[in-house]
């Protein structure tokens, strides 16, 4: 099995067109700053994985914290009909809980390896005087 790796999209929704084509809707460029914390919004990553041979594959994906606090979790399998194409994962609209500004990080553990895929640092929103 060659080199695996991996990548994520964060973004608010993602849509498929009839032709298989997607559509991401609120792009994170590597930030998001809620309007107030905590907060409490819907989310959406796309993950692709390469260097995975052909076959079906089981993937546990964790969205957490840097210390470890999980905020969603998905696992499953994924088929991959040719080795030379990444394997792709799409999560949309899942609910999302932030109590405090930090790194979220994007973990996927699949073909007995675990894999950085991507973190979005969520900034603490701007203090407003009044």
């Amino acid at each position: 099995m060659s080199d695996l790796s991996a990548d994520v999209v964060f973004c608010d929704d993602i849509r498929q067109e009839i032709t298989g084509k997607f559509i991401f809707i609120g792009v994170y460029p590597g930030d998001l700053v809620p309007g107030l914390l905590p907060a409490a919004f819907p989310m959406g990553m796309f993950v692709r994985v390469h260097g995975l041979p052909e076959g079906t594959h089981h993937f546990h994906l964790t969205l957490a914290f840097e210390d470890g606090a999980t905020v969603f979790e998905q696992e499953g399998e994924a088929q991959i009909h040719a080795s030379d194409l990444p394997m792709v994962l799409i999560f949309s609209g899942f609910p999302v809980q932030v109590e405090r500004h930090g790194k979220l990080q994007v973990k996927l553990k699949v073909a007995e390896h675990t894999l950085l895929a991507g973190q979005l640092k969520i900034v603490a929103p701007p203090q407003v005087n009044a």
